[in-house]
């Protein structure tokens, strides 16, 4: 889910990717084991390094994306 709302921001699949990883790490997760929870966890700071390449709008609209899809897979 992370990988393709980072393309959908019109991220590279290597920028992307390196983003969601160093803020999994900061969590102490990692993209292999990371649990829904290690994701959401990680939010922020994948929110504060998006603030780095997209503008404020970009990023609360990944923001919300990703919250949405994390709270509708914790309901099922």
């Amino acid at each position: 889910m992370f990988a393709r709302v980072m393309r959908e921001a019109g991220l590279s699949a290597v920028l992307g990717s390196g983003l969601v990883a160093r803020s999994l790490r900061d969590v102490g997760a990692s993209v292999e084991t990371a649990s829904d929870a290690d994701y959401a966890r990680a939010l922020p700071r994948l929110e504060a390094r998006l603030k780095t390449y997209l503008d404020p709008e970009q990023v609360a609209r990944i923001s919300a994306t990703l919250r949405a899809g994390l709270a509708q897979k914790a309901a099922r």
